[in-house]
């Protein structure tokens, strides 16, 4: 077999998957509570992990516990493709967001695999750790690290609002990995989100293609002073 312009993912398998990760961390009816470096998280990853290796492709896990699952391509020398989100939750969060970026990319690869084709570049599926900054705050601390905007000491240290140490959850659940947390060379990323489900139901519009983003600014601030009433 190979893939021809009519070839098509598992829509039966993918919502399988979509439907084993929902059993995970439930929260409120239909959502998920799957606090980043927390065990429903751990088993999210150990689940993603065996469902990559059944898949063929080689995991690996960096020092901000990103999962990566690489499936080689015909020539290995080319920067990789990647497809990923995350599988972190809020404390009050669905069961779609992120989750079926992640998955989706899975799901690619299963389809290649069923149509025994080998892409020129390799694929790498990806989980990247702490995206929602439900637990430990800032977001996006782990893929921020590996894009080099913070360094792996300062994401280890990041102390959550139930006073764990990030570095210590990392340990702690087994996914404090080996694998430098840097980019490297990528030619492509994809991201498959859900953000903006409701909107494209109202239009019935299956698919979105994001043009811009919204920008927004955080900030640190602590202030030093005395207690003086008026004076």
């Amino acid at each position: 077999m190979s893939i021809t312009p009519d070839t098509r993912v598992d829509l039966d398998r993918f919502w399988s998957t979509i439907e084993a990760s929902g059993e995970i961390g439930k929260g409120r009816p239909g959502g998920l509570s799957r606090l980043t470096l927390g065990d429903a998280d751990r088993d999210m990853r150990d689940l993603f992990r065996s469902w990559c290796e059944e898949a063929g492709l080689t995991v690996e896990v960096d020092a901000a516990g990103n999962i990566f699952g690489r499936r080689d391509g015909s020539d290995n020398d080319l920067p990789p493709i990647l497809i990923g989100s995350h599988l972190d939750t809020q404390i009050n969060g669905g069961r779609f967001d992120g989750i079926a970026g992640v998955l989706a990319g899975l799901e690619v690869i299963r389809c290649l695999n069923d149509a025994g084709h080998v892409t020129k570049r390799p694929i790498v599926v990806v989980d990247w750790t702490n995206e929602e900054g439900a637990r430990f705050s800032p977001p996006m601390v782990a893929s921020g690290c590996f894009v080099g905007k913070y360094d792996i000491d300062w994401v280890h240290d990041l102390i959550g609002d139930d006073g764990a140490r990030f570095g210590d959850e990392l340990e702690r659940i087994g996914y404090n990995g080996e694998r430098v947390c840097k980019a490297g060379e990528i030619d492509a990323y994809f991201e498959l989100h859900i953000e903006q489900g409701p909107i494209l139901d109202a239009e019935k519009r299956q698919v979105g293609i994001v043009t811009g983003g919204y920008p927004v600014r955080g900030m640190r601030a602590s202030f030093k002073g005395q207690t003086s009433h008026t004076g």
